[in-house]
């Protein structure tokens, strides 16, 4: 098939079925990882697609509707949940609506003091039953869409103060701010960003570096932007020289709740306790190469604890860390049940201060090396070299190609950062660490590397 061909081929699908991963691109047309990504990245420049993360989606043109009733999905959820911890105690919050506004009013804690102000008679409806919730619906006249958008209510906007407001409909765009198609709500989000202490947007990626047809505000107005996975690095990086924070939301967190909810021991689901075999014999070989018998180890993307609980059972002093809340709690729960004293805390590794002040005699890759990109994974190195002690070991275990032109293995739902056992060590190395043992095994479409470094 020529070039041209496949690239008719990707947008027909496109039209067909709304998106497309570089992944379905390698196995339709039997091209590798960067021909995909490369098609992606032409047909985008010549204006025919978007990039995603992972894929493309359609180009949504300036007067497509914005306000289109979607499916669930674990992008929506996932971003929801990132804006409820934003959320503090009698926190006043402007909440506007859309699908992600109602998956926030859906989700927020039962527990907590808030008042909540809205335009949305849907979500003043979710929130009516929640006694630790004091629900504000801005009046007026009420739209097809169930919102208030008039000078009623932008009059009553004017004689309030939010402490933050998440902005959850409209496009975003570093190059041209927040814009939307219907001008009837420009003058409220306006007024709420002026009322607002810290204004937050809060947008899937489909409405990412997309622009609608009138402007609200410049990209600046907000202090932070929650979006997902799939939203593509270069604009993120443009939004943060914006002075803009970004925060990206986390699939791991939607991904634990589904496996708690399911019955399942930990990460890997049906696989969990094949999982955990593996580990019993892996960490069975680190030891022999490292004779270590005490000590501090602390795990990088300790996931539900599993791996840490076995390590504490043997005597040493554990520190666990994960992006996940929902993992860091069930490792908790897991300790408490074994009377183990581990020190769980939900962070980023990617964290520039992480565990600022302390060191450790083994930093272990609780197999979250191959989740992180680009920036994300050279934070990673940095951070494993600032707290390790000057003889203590760095372990990886991590997901590899068979060879370097192998396909990239979908060896979950979460994208992977994959790499040869050549390309890995290289970046290891470079990283700053020399390289003491490895060892691989290799499954019938991807293999797993473990190896043991210490500083250079």
């Amino acid at each position: 098939m020529f070039i041209e061909e496949r690239h008719n081929e990707i947008l027909n699908i496109l039209s067909r079925e709304g998106r497309i991963k570089a992944r379905e691109l390698q196995e339709r047309f039997q091209i590798g990882f960067d021909t995909a990504r490369r098609d992606l990245r032409i047909l985008e420049e010549k204006g025919l697609l978007k990039r995603t993360h992972g894929g493309a989606i359609p180009i949504v043109q300036v007067g497509t509707p914005q306000y289109q009733k979607k499916e669930f999905r674990e992008n929506d959820y996932a971003i929801a949940q990132e804006a409820i911890k934003m959320i503090r105690s009698n926190d006043v919050v402007y909440l506007s609506g859309s699908t992600i506004g109602l998956l926030i009013a859906e989700n927020l804690p039962s527990d907590s003091p808030i008042t909540i102000v809205t335009n949305s008679i849907l979500i003043a409806e979710r929130l009516k039953m929640n006694k630790q919730i004091h629900t504000f619906m801005l009046g007026g006249l009420i739209d097809e869409k169930g919102e208030t958008n008039n000078h009623f209510a932008v009059d009553m906007i004017r004689s309030m103060r939010f402490d933050l407001s998440l902005i959850t409909s409209g496009s975003y765009s570093s190059g041209f701010g927040l814009s939307v198609q219907a001008s009837e709500s420009i003058p409220i989000i306006r007024a709420v960003l002026e009322c607002t202490r810290k204004n937050v947007g809060v947008f899937s990626h489909e409405y990412m570096d997309q622009t609608a047809l009138l402007k609200v505000c410049l990209p600046d107005a907000f202090d932070t932007i929650i979006t997902d996975w799939e939203t593509i690095e270069e604009e993120i990086t443009q939004i943060k020289e914006l002075d803009v924070e970004v925060i990206i939301a986390d699939q791991h967190e939607v991904i634990y709740k589904k496996l708690q909810a399911l019955g399942y021991n930990g990460w890997g689901g049906s696989k969990y306790e094949a999982r955990m075999s593996g580990w019993d014999i892996d960490l069975k070989k680190l030891f022999e190469i490292i004779e270590m018998k005490s000590g501090r180890i602390l795990e990088m993307g300790c996931g539900a604890g599993d791996v840490s609980i076995k390590l504490a059972e043997k005597g040493f002093e554990l520190t666990g860390v994960d992006i996940s809340q929902t993992a860091i709690e069930w490792a908790k729960t897991k300790a408490r049940e074994k009377t183990l004293e581990i020190e769980f805390l939900a962070k980023n590794v990617a964290d520039e201060a992480l565990l600022e002040g302390n060191r450790y005699d083994l930093v272990l890759d609780g197999t979250c090396l191959h989740c992180l990109f680009n920036e994300d994974r050279t934070a990673f190195y940095s951070n494993v070299k600032r707290l390790m002690e000057d003889n203590g070991y760095f372990f990886v275990s991590s997901v590899i190609l068979s060879n370097p032109n192998a396909e990239i293995p979908q060896v979950s739902s979460v994208e992977r950062c994959v790499l040869s056992e050549e390309q890995l060590e290289l970046e290891i190395h470079k990283s700053g660490f020399s390289k003491v043992n490895s060892w691989t095994t290799h499954h019938e479409k991807h293999g797993h590397y473990w190896g043991v470094f210490q500083l250079k």
